[in-house]
């Protein structure tokens, strides 16, 4: 099937935030399709207690830079606790996030750095390459197995990995786990998907020297313009990067 590059979100959100954030996202067609037909996701318990700083934006405040669907989850790596939780468990394709989970298991089995490294900032062909040669659909259930993702499962197709189903709170761990391995995107990945029904576009970083993994998740309406749609994306981030950009 084919697939082409999206325009880089980041150019939008560099311009909005002062802080550095690495941001995913994937790139499907707008004539392509995703299935909605997910699993039921489960409620992931949060290990450790939420704890907002009072400059941080509320539900409310989040809620209403993105029109339709929006998932936020912010969690401080020096202190271990989620400073924003907002709609942690909905669940939304992953789309090229998935990458996420590949790289955790290229690392598993001794994949070099730099070729995780290029896995990471790879396109959709890379991403496929890579699905297939660690295993597909396996990669997806191992990691959720491994870290307790309990809202993340496989694509009903398994040579689609784009429809992989994730969460903000799961994303948030793999994020974590995956710099704890000590692999980080250098560079930036970014993208939309549409329209399955909606245009999805997602992003997923780290602000203040890696203290802050960031998850932004949005399904927001087809009709809307993928400009628009980055454009409340890079809202949410930088909503969240004001507070939060300075270590």
């Amino acid at each position: 099937m084919h697939r082409r590059n999206a325009m880089l979100v980041a150019v939008t959100c560099a311009a909005a935030v002062t802080a550095t954030l690495t941001v995913a996202a994937a790139v499907r067609p707008p004539e392509s399709t995703v299935s909605t037909a997910t699993p039921p996701v489960s409620t992931v318990v949060a290990t450790t207690a939420t704890s907002a700083p009072p400059s941080v934006p509320g539900d409310a405040e989040l809620a209403a830079l993105v029109p339709g669907r929006l998932s936020v989850l912010v969690h401080d790596r020096r202190t271990r606790r989620d400073v924003v939780s907002y709609r942690p468990d909905a669940a939304y394709p992953a789309a090229s996030l998935v990458k996420l989970l590949i790289a955790l298991e290229a690392r598993k089995r001794g994949v070099p750095s730099d070729e995780v490294a290029e896995l990471l900032a790879g396109d959709d062909a890379v991403t496929g390459r890579w699905w297939v040669r660690l295993g597909g659909p396996a990669i997806v259930t191992g990691w959720a197995a491994r870290l307790g993702l309990t809202g993340t499962h496989p694509p009903a197709d398994p040579r689609r990995w784009e429809d992989t189903v994730v969460t903000a709170a799961d994303l948030a761990r793999g994020y974590r786990s995956l710099l704890a391995e000590g692999a980080r995107p250098e560079s930036v990945m970014e993208g939309a998907s549409c329209c399955t029904p909606a245009r999805n576009l997602h992003a997923a970083g780290v602000l203040a020297d890696d203290r802050y993994i960031v998850v932004v998740l949005t399904a927001q309406p087809a009709e809307l313009g993928r400009a628009t749609a980055a454009e409340r994306v890079a809202a949410v981030v930088k909503a969240l990067s004001v507070p939060l950009g300075s270590s």
